[in-house]
């Protein structure tokens, strides 16, 4: 069997998306049975298939118990046999299995099927991400073609820029891109922050027997950071010029070393560090923060021969030799591609600190990003380990948003959160709790079970800055079909007593498929007779 087409339509609908994925497949020779196993992330909930056989002929499948699902049981007379069966075989922390299974496939004709599902968005560094894992690279696999509509969450003013697995593809809606098989696909949408600074927290509901309800929640931190309120003593600033950052990386590097410098507190010392396979001080020592000491670092990095090997270790020697004697008041800012040794983890690199430093040392991140690469997860970037709990960030920028983001980058990488103390003022059994505090440009996602009927009223209380704030909920009746598709993906942890049959009616209730429901599809025209 071969596949003929892959198209996946995302429609976002603020931090969530609702998916369809449509794929065509032909069978080379004889008819046979299509067999597609793939993944999706684990916050991911499948709740619809439609197969479509040659001819034009359609058949919608249904929710039936999973175990019921794989019997054998005699066709009625006049039938023909099931198409499709869709059930989910695995769950881990990142991805969730799914097995499809349609038949008949004839040769030289074409079946498709389309699958849909929901899925919250990741909200980080300012940018909304949805990443699907790759699928291999088989050769009866095609490149999937994307198409991405709706609109930006609220409190947006529209969109700065979308990219497609690596590439620009503009700044408007629907936006179109290809795939890759190896990479996967990865959609990021950086939204236009205009003027409006406020938090914002949105809300469905969907009504459940015995007069309760569930409800999911979105908290959204204002992109734009407080000040800082930190009054460095010390400043060093640790960049990357081996030869995978490039040369505009090379530039993006220089462009935000020279803006954090002019940003940090002028009474401040500095230096900055450039590493390859080697580790080297631009100044020898700290100098004063001024714009003398500044030009002369910014023309070490522009000078530096891109040379191979990225030994961040040599470079984290110096500043612990460096701050071993005075470690508090101390920033420390590293700018690389993130395309370090596989030997080098977060765990190892967090261990080459002395425990003084580790502790009273503010450590920062910019993963420096070139087109057509992806954004690197938290785990692929070594240096995360450093700034793990110290006050500092891990912010991942594309070299083309270097201009717009320089300005403001020291108060990102170092500034408190806009939002802490969060608290969900009407929310009650939540099965994810917010998160205490929110750094700028994040948001967070929250599930639960209400002992009452649908609430559209909700508030949370934090403390935005230095004063105590309520933020009013707005009511999403569009997102009330995802709520218990965000309740029941295979990730989330149900109450204690929750069993199987529970899961069951509830999925029933919201097309589900869960590890006790799967989806059936009968021929088109017969009854269904599968329980």
């Amino acid at each position: 069997v071969t596949e003929a087409r892959h198209h996946i339509d995302i429609k976002l609908r603020g931090l969530i998306a609702e998916v369809t994925t449509t794929q065509s497949v032909v069978a080379a020779r004889d008819t046979a049975e299509a067999v597609y196993t793939f993944e999706l992330p684990s916050t991911a909930a499948v709740t619809g298939l439609t197969v479509t056989l040659p001819g034009g002929k359609s058949t919608k499948a249904e929710l039936v118990d999973a175990s019921a699902a794989l019997r054998t049981t005699p066709a009625p007379e006049g039938t023909r046999a099931d198409v499709a069966l869709l059930r989910l075989i695995k769950i881990d922390g990142r991805a969730s299995t799914y097995e499809l299974r349609v038949f008949p496939v004839s040769a030289g004709r074409a079946v498709s099927w389309s699958v849909r599902w929901w899925t919250p968005l990741s909200f980080r560094d300012g940018r909304l991400l949805l990443r699907l894992p790759p699928r291999g690279h088989q050769e009866n696999l095609v490149n999937e073609q994307v198409k991405i509509s709706g609109t930006a969450p609220y409190g947006f003013d529209g969109v700065e820029s979308i990219v497609g697995s690596g590439l620009t593809t503009g700044s408007r809606l629907p936006a179109r891109f290809s795939g890759s098989l190896r990479q996967g696909v990865v959609v990021e949408l950086v939204p236009r922050t205009g003027t409006k600074t406020a938090p914002v927290l949105e809300h469905a509901a969907v009504a459940l027997p015995g007069s309760r309800s569930a409800s999911a929640y979105w908290l959204l931190a204002p992109p734009k950071s407080i000040a800082s309120d930190l009054n460095a003593e010390r400043v060093i600033v640790v960049v990357d010029v081996s030869r995978s950052m490039g040369e505009q990386g090379r530039r993006a590097a220089q462009a935000m070393t020279m803006s954090i410098l002019a940003e940090a507190p002028k009474s401040a010392q500095i230096d900055a560090l450039l590493f390859d396979r080697h580790a080297r001080s631009v100044l020898g020592g700290f100098k004063s923060n001024d714009k003398h000491t500044r030009a002369a670092i910014g023309q070490a990095i522009a000078q530096a021969p891109l040379a191979n090997g990225s030994d961040l270790s040599a470079a984290l020697a110096i500043v612990d030799a460096r701050l071993k004697a005075r470690p508090e008041r101390s920033v420390v800012v590293i700018l690389s591609d993130a395309m370090t040794p596989l030997a080098q983890s977060p765990a190892s690199v967090a261990s080459l600190m002395s425990a003084t430093i580790a502790r009273n040392t503010r450590f920062a991140h910019i993963t420096v990003v070139p087109d057509g690469a992806p954004i690197p997860q938290r785990r692929q970037v070594a240096s995360s380990g450093l700034t793990h709990d110290n006050r500092g960030r891990l912010l991942a920028v594309r070299a083309a948003e270097v201009a717009p983001r320089q300005k403001r980058l020291w108060n990102e990488l170092l500034a408190p959160p806009p939002l802490r103390s969060i608290e969900l003022v009407g929310a009650e059994q939540l099965l994810t709790d917010p998160p205490n505090k929110l750094v700028s440009g994040s948001a967070s996602l929250a599930v639960g079970f209400n002992r009452n009927k649908v609430s559209r009223r909700l508030a949370a209380k934090a403390v935005m800055g230095e004063r105590d704030v309520s933020i009013t909920s707005r009511y999403r009746k569009d997102l009330e079909r995802s709520v218990l598709p965000l309740l029941l993906a295979p990730t989330q942890t149900l109450p204690d007593g929750f069993d199987d049959l529970s899961l069951m009616q509830l999925a029933m209730r919201g097309s589900v498929v869960t590890r006790a429901t799967s989806l059936w599809a009968p021929y088109p025209g017969d009854r269904f007779a599968r329980a």
